[in-house]
């Protein structure tokens, strides 16, 4: 179940042309819950397995847990959401991972100044929004077809957010998946007002909602969903299997497409 309020104020921001740019309302979004999906292992992990020599993983490890934040996190050394999420340590960093990972390649509503937590109203949207990513990493590494495996999360989110929704007519250069440079520079104004984040219209899943968290302070109750197989015939992910009645994973259905 999720509820969303009216909108309650307008913001307009100039952008890198001086001109005035899209003018947003911010409007209340609650969502009981909001979803997540993952990879069901890190991408480092996979790499790990398939190029590292076995009896040096441990010395790699070590080095590597220098540098990524997941490990930093875990050991105690990045320590940056509110105790009302950490108080989970099992599943906080699912909360803060997306926003101190750094990326080769940024998606549409990241920016340089740090990352993003998408999320999205449903499980369907939230895997159908992750699958273009996980494609475009399984295509770089020639992973060989087979299943792969998917997380789903779950948290209550309670936040206002600058709404884009209903106005993809409005801005469609803002949902132009082959030029990210008017949805970062948007990103990088909000960052200026102190946003919380974005809502907007899924690309992947027609009708599904989709939010981009900018902080973490504003979700609460992050639990484990289940796991879900994504079946890779070495160019697509052709589809994505969920556990079936009551998470019983002997009988598995599909869920997407």
């Amino acid at each position: 179940m999720f509820l969303t309020s009216m909108s309650y104020a307008i913001t307009s921001m100039p952008n890198s042309t001086g001109k005035s740019g899209p003018s947003l309302s911010v409007s209340r979004v609650d969502w009981f819950p909001c979803y997540r999906a993952t990879p069901g292992e890190t991408d480092d992990e996979r790499l790990f397995a398939r190029l590292a020599d076995p009896s040096g993983l441990e010395e790699l490890a070590k080095i590597e847990a220098l540098t990524n934040p997941l490990s930093r996190f875990r050991s105690g050394s990045v320590r940056l959401l509110p105790e009302a999420v950490q108080a989970d340590e099992d599943l906080a960093f699912v909360a803060q991972l997306p926003l101190i990972l750094v990326r080769d390649s940024r998606s549409r509503f990241d920016d340089e100044a740090c990352g993003v937590w998408y999320g999205g109203s449903s499980i369907v949207t939230a895997i159908a929004e992750s699958i273009p990513y996980r494609e475009r990493f399984l295509a770089a590494t020639n992973e060989a077809p087979g299943d792969i495996q998917l997380t789903v999360y779950a948290a209550t989110l309670v936040s206002n957010l600058h709404d884009l929704r209903g106005r993809r007519h409005e801005f469609p250069e803002l949902f132009n998946a082959d030029d990210r440079g008017p949805a970062q520079e948007l990103v990088s104004n909000l960052r200026h007002i102190d946003s919380q984040g974005i809502a907007y219209e899924s690309n992947c899943d027609p009708g599904g909602e989709c939010v981009a968290l900018f902080r973490t302070d504003i979700l609460r109750n992050i639990r484990l969903v289940g796991q879900f197989r994504g079946l890779w015939d070495g160019h697509r992910i052709v589809r994505v299997l969920g556990p079936g009645q009551e998470g019983n994973e002997d009988e598995w259905v599909q869920i997407w497409p």
